[in-house]
């Protein structure tokens, strides 16, 4: 991981299991912020990579923006959008359209 272009963690050493979390300090300063996360397969079984991010405290100011110079994110993130209005009520799927 690394924040403004400063490497800052890895998880040592990459384990298919146990799960493992990693607390970290963020320096966040005023202003925009760069996180850049790599993540690697060896891709020879089920290997499965996810990644959390949890800011404590109080971030209601904080936006997140996505690297995206020709615009090929947009479907995707209508997508998103779209599953986040699913809602599973009396044994049925209901979404926004």
């Amino acid at each position: 991981m690394w924040l403004n272009y400063k490497h800052i963690a890895e998880v040592k050493p990459p384990v298919y299991k146990p799960i493992k979390n990693q607390d970290i300090m963020l320096d966040l300063k005023k202003g925009k912020n760069t996180i850049f996360i790599r993540m690697q397969n060896l891709g020879v079984r089920d290997t499965r990579n996810i990644i959390g991010l949890q800011l404590l405290g109080d971030y209601k100011d904080i936006s997140v923006t996505l690297p995206d110079p020709n615009g090929t994110l947009f479907p995707v993130i209508e997508a998103d959008k779209w599953l986040n209005t699913v809602t599973y009520k009396a044994d049925k799927f209901i979404a926004a359209s």
